[in-house]
């Protein structure tokens, strides 16, 4: 299992700014063998001398936030709740499931409703996290 330090995140990084600028690949699966992806933190790396530079490492998941604070609230939360509603079920039912909240929430939302108009408009949208 993998052990969360300074070189395994510097190179989940790498791999995840070359897989956002590939156009074709719309999500990232991180997953593991057996019992998990992770046996967690490097005891080693919260040392005094060393734990600055990995809460730099650590921190960097704030460029990611910085663009998701970006994005419609109201389309983050019905992700949010139809990963979690994904969860231990079948293929076929979880991505039932997932469009079901997709059309019956999400598309209800006036930030989907904004969404649409600001890409076709070219524009920035304006989002209500309604």
């Amino acid at each position: 299992m993998n052990v969360i330090d300074i070189p395994l995140m510097e190179e989940l990084k790498r791999a995840l700014q070359e897989v956002e600028a590939r156009l074709e690949i719309s999500v990232v699966v991180l997953s593991g063998s057996n019992k998990a992806f992770s046996a967690g933190v490097d005891v080693a790396a919260h040392a005094p001398e060393k734990i600055g530079e990995m809460l730099e490492k650590f921190h960097a998941v704030d460029e990611v936030l910085g663009r998701l604070r970006k994005l419609s609230p109201a389309a983050l939360a019905v992700t949010k709740k139809a990963m979690y509603a994904w969860d231990a079920m079948h293929f076929d039912k979880g991505l039932a499931r997932a469009e079901k909240v997709y059309l019956e929430e999400l598309m209800k939302t006036e930030d989907a409703r904004e969404g649409s108009a600001a890409f076709l408009e070219k524009r920035a949208a304006r989002w209500k996290g309604k």
